[in-house]
C-alpha cells in the first residue's frame, strides 16, 4: 500500500488522542507533505536513506531548527502509529532510524561574517546624522556602537551616570549581567555631548 493511504487512519488515531485540534491538523498536514516529498512510495520501498534525504532537504532548504523539529515530531508520531496500531513490518526499524537523525545533523555551512571597513562605518554614521529630528541622537548611538562594539541591548540600558566622557569610557551590563568597561573615541564624545 502507498504511504498516503495510512493518513486517514492516522487522522482518526490523532482525533482519539489528547492533542489540541490545531496540533492534530498540523500533524496530518506535515505527514501529507512528507508523503509527497518522498513521492508517495509503497511502504516497503522506504529506506533509512530516504528518511535521511528528506531530513537533509529540510536543512538545505534553509528551514529553522524549530520548524524541522515540528515536522520530525509529526512524522515520528506517524511512524509510531504505523508500528503500534497498523503493526506494519519495518515501521519500527524506520522509526529508530528517524530517531537517530538529530535536528542539527545536516547543518548547512554557515556564512562568513561581513566586516565593515572604516569608510563603510563612517558612511553609516553620517547617514544616521542626516535624519531630520533624530539625526543627532542617531549619530551618537551609531558612533558609540562603532567605537565600543556594544550590543543594542547593552546600549538601551546604559545609565547616563555610567558614561565618563572625560576618560572616554563607559561601564555596560553585558550578557549574564556581567559588567564591562568599554572605551570610545573623541568623535564619539563630540557626538554624545552635541
Amino acid at each position: 500500500m502507498k504511504l498516503s493511504s495510512y493518513v486517514k487512519g492516522f487522522k482518526a488515531y490523532l482525533d482519539a488522542s489528547n492533542l489540541l485540534q490545531n496540533s492534530r491538523a498540523r500533524y496530518v498536514y506535515e505527514v501529507q507533505r512528507f508523503c509527497r516529498a518522498l513521492g508517495d512510495p509503497q511502504v516497503e520501498e522506504i529506506t533509512p536513506q530516504g528518511l535521511l534525504d528528506w531530513h537533509t532537504s529540510m536543512h538545505t532548504a534553509g528551514l529553522r531548527y524549530q520548524t524541522i523539529t515540528q515536522k520530525r515530531a509529526a512524522v515520528m508520531r506517524f511512524w509510531g502509529y504505523l508500528a503500534d496500531f497498523v503493526e506494519l513490518e519495518g515501521a519500527e526499524r524506520l522509526m529508530k532510524a528517524l530517531k537517530k537523525l538529530s535536528v542539527g545533523a545536516a547543518k548547512t555551512p554557515s556564512r562568513e561574517p561581513y566586516e565593515l571597513d572604516e569608510l563603510a562605518g563612517y558612511k553609516i554614521i553620517q547617514a544616521g546624522a542626516s535624519r531630520p529630528g533624530t539625526g543627532v541622537r542617531d549619530q551618537a548611538l551609531l558612533q558609540f556602537l562603532w567605537d565600543t562594539g556594544c550590543r543594542r541591548f547593552e546600549i538601551s540600558v546604559i545609565e547616563l551616570e555610567a558614561l565618563d566622557t572625560r576618560r572616554m569610557r563607559c561601564t555596560v551590563v553585558g550578557k549574564g549581567q556581567k559588567l564591562r568597561t568599554v572605551f570610545f573615541s573623541d568623535a564619539c564624545v563630540r557626538a554624545l555631548v552635541a
